[in-house]
């Protein structure tokens, strides 16, 4: 064969529901033989091409989970077939794949990790703030 799709952006003005379809047909076209290539600053997508990396392999409850989220063993993909690399620095760094958890995506997982605790910790504040204000009146 030898075709090569390359995608530039598949996200833009995608609902974030949308954005894990689109990692589910690109799984399938490049289990049909398909070199892809995709550029991308989302992480529903890279989240969506982890889960059907981590669905790759055999366990337990695999079938169950497949049923449950409406998965297709045509969707799932070996970390083995994906290269990810991250562009940064004047650079290009490959970034690792484990079968177990996907792409390790520390760039995306920081921000996340940031957001989610800045708004736990707004949340949290007002709470006690409200709590106290309440007890003492």
């Amino acid at each position: 064969m030898g075709e090569t799709l390359i995608i530039d952006e598949p996200e833009l003005n995608l609902h974030p529901n949308n954005q894990r379809k689109i990692a589910r047909v690109i799984s399938m076209i490049a289990n049909r033989g398909v070199k892809v290539i995709v550029s991308t600053h989302s992480d529903y997508l890279v989240r969506e091409i982890n889960n059907l990396i981590m669905l790759k392999s055999d366990f337990k409850s695999k079938k169950d989970i497949i049923e449950k989220y409406n998965y297709d063993d045509n969707m799932l993909i070996s970390g083995k077939e994906v290269n990810a690399y991250l562009f940064c620095k004047n650079g290009i760094d490959e970034m690792e794949i484990d079968e177990k958890e996907g792409i390790i995506a520390e760039t995306f997982d920081s921000v996340i990790n940031n957001l989610n605790e800045v708004s736990d910790d707004i949340f949290y504040t007002k709470q006690m703030e409200l709590e106290n204000e309440t007890a003492s009146n």
